[in-house]
């Protein structure tokens, strides 16, 4: 565990070792590592020292890997114990600061003295390239400039307001945008305070000496998933008047929430607390993809905040505010950004454009796909949606839109959920299927 004051006094130490005029020409510096505090501490040093951060999945393959490296131009790494062979293997002459006690390599050789730190950089400066493939093909490294994290950042604390109570349960990877925003950076706001504990942290607490760190492959929708289902069996599983009594429930909490918005919140009293060592409570917020079954979970005491976002935007671009929730919605634009539809249809649907501080300049060296990107002063998402009384529903991707014979559109992300509901599917997948000599597309599950 580690105090602010902890955090703030190392940060400045290997901050104040990386401004070493020796190091002046490393503009970019790798961070390859499972989830873990040194990899916090890495991430705010480089940023600090007024250089390039570039985290990497470390559970992508090796070869993989190698292709990030390469294309970045990195010169130094900061990598965990299981990284330090394959690297030096495919780049000998790369600087590797290891973020393990007992390698010759470790990164606490660096530090210097804490009084010899000075922040550099200014909000349009680059903070961070990320690695992506989003959902269409080759990795592009998407850049990151200090003004578009602090954008979102002010922005999500404006909407959901956290202090010194909040304990936070990190449960996707660091490298991921959305943990390192919303998981991260978030309760670490000046004046809030947040405590974060990790997935593996509560992992060793419960196993004594055991180190548990692969936990990469945890996913919040699979999780969410894990949850409706175990509520549904416990249900099931209930003497016949137990189950007509939560059935009932249910309805009139459906019917709260459809009739009342945040209102319906009335008829579950205050969240449940769910305890686990420090855990006070548990607030799920989405991430990656839609979050299933709103209205069980929210039903069983657990607080929704459903949001959307991308990784060019920071992430978040909206997100439920806990006062005005509308169930299947992804909340209202976060403050300082504006979201527009393009090209609606006569439901209101079509493809959602961003603009705002949070949003990302383009793709380095890619002019091609950012002007791409950014059309006619706005960022363009690829995704489908509506607006409806300033919330943001989502409605699929518009590459997997799926137009009928009759000119009608279909939404596979809406049907597979539906899909998902049964206890008897694990995974679903919707895609059109063109039927010769015939228009349109036919929906095949």
């Amino acid at each position: 565990m580690l105090t602010y004051a902890e955090v703030s006094d190392q940060v400045q130490r290997l901050a104040a070792g990386l401004q070493a005029p020796a190091l002046s020409t490393i503009r970019e510096i790798g961070l390859l590592s499972e989830n873990r505090p040194e990899w916090a501490l890495a991430y705010l040093a480089v940023v600090g020292a007024g250089k390039t951060v570039v985290p990497i999945d470390a559970n992508l393959k090796a070869s993989e890997v190698e292709a990030i490296v390469r294309h970045a131009g990195l010169q130094m790494m900061f990598v965990s114990g299981r990284w330090e062979r394959t690297i030096v293997g495919f780049a000998p002459d790369i600087r590797l600061l290891s973020l393990e006690s007992d390698s010759p390599n470790h990164w606490q050789t660096l530090n210097a003295n804490p009084l010899d730190f000075t922040p550099i950089g200014s909000r349009d400066s680059i903070a961070a390239l990320i690695y992506t493939s989003g959902t269409t093909g080759s990795p592009k490294a998407v850049v990151l400039t200090h003004g578009n994290l602090l954008a979102n950042i002010e922005g999500i604390v404006e909407a959901i307001l956290i202090d010194e109570r909040d304990v936070f349960l990190s449960v996707l990877p660091l490298h991921h945008t959305f943990e390192s925003t919303c998981g991260f950076f978030e309760p670490a706001h000046p004046g809030r305070g947040g405590r974060v504990r990790s997935v593996a942290e509560v992992q060793r607490s419960d196993r004594g000496d055991r180190r548990q760190r692969r936990y990469e492959n945890v996913r919040r929708p699979l999780l969410y998933e894990k949850m409706y289902h175990a509520i549904r069996r416990k249900i099931q599983a209930a003497p016949l008047p137990k189950r007509l009594i939560v059935r009932v429930l249910l309805a009139l909490s459906d019917l709260g929430w459809s009739s009342a918005g945040a209102g319906g919140g009335a008829l579950q009293g205050a969240a449940r607390e769910v305890r686990h060592g420090e855990l006070s409570y548990f607030r799920i917020r989405g991430g990656g993809a839609p979050v299933p079954y709103p209205q069980i979970l929210r039903a069983s005491g657990l607080r929704l905040h459903s949001g959307y976002g991308m990784t060019e935007c920071s992430p978040v671009i909206s997100v439920q505010r806990p006062d005005d929730i509308r169930l299947g919605s992804v909340g209202p634009p976060l403050k300082g950004v504006e979201v527009r539809i393009d090209g609606p249809d006569s439901t209101g649907v079509g493809e959602i454009v961003v603009r705002g501080e949070n949003c990302s300049p383009g793709y380095r060296d890619c002019p091609d796909q950012t002007a791409a990107l950014w059309r006619d002063g706005w960022l363009h998402t690829g995704d489908l949606g509506r607006l409806k009384e300033g919330h943001l529903w989502i409605t699929g991707r518009a590459k997997n839109l799926i137009i009928s014979a009759g000119g009608k559109n279909i939404y596979p992300e809406e049907i597979e959920e539906r899909l998902m509901v049964s206890d008897h599917i694990l995974e679903a997948v919707v895609f059109g299927r063109t039927r010769p000599g015939r228009h349109g597309k036919r929906s095949t599950p």
